[in-house]
Formats: structure tokens, C-alpha cells, sequence
């Protein structure tokens, strides 16, 4: 979807949005509520350095799951 992007940790956001990360065994281990625009730094969502998957939901939508280098 042309409303997410996803760049490094950086993930810019064009409207409201609730974002999941997830870890290499499926844990949940962030969430965040993104209300409108803007651009969201996964680094400051988890603890650990590591790759995790990124889930992106729209209302009922759930069109972006990607995974993210996180450092």
C-alpha cells in the first residue's frame, strides 16, 4: 500500500494506523497506535537489536507485514 513505507526503522505512516512488532518466535513485543501522518522509529518501540516482524493495520485492513532490521 502506497500509505506505508518502510526505510531502515523508519516507518512513515499516512494516516491512523496501529502497528505490531513481533519477534523471530512470533511474541508479540510492541505495540503502538499511530493516530494520522507521521514517521515512526521502530528502534524506540523494542529493547533488543535483532529483525522483527512488522504488521500494519488500517482499520480492517491488515495490507503490510514486513520484516525490519531494528538496531
Amino acid at each position: 500500500n502506497a500509505g506505508v513505507k518502510l526505510r531502515g526503522d523508519k516507518l512513515s505512516l499516512s494516516e491512523r494506523a496501529d502497528v505490531a512488532l513481533f519477534d523471530m518466535r512470533g511474541r508479540l513485543v510492541a505495540r503502538k497506535i499511530v493516530d494520522g501522518a507521521s514517521e515512526l522509529s521502530l528502534s524506540s518501540l523494542v529493547k533488543n537489536a535483532g529483525l522483527y516482524r512488522v504488521v500494519v493495520k488500517q482499520g480492517s485492513a491488515k495490507f503490510a507485514t514486513t520484516w525490519a532490521k531494528v538496531k
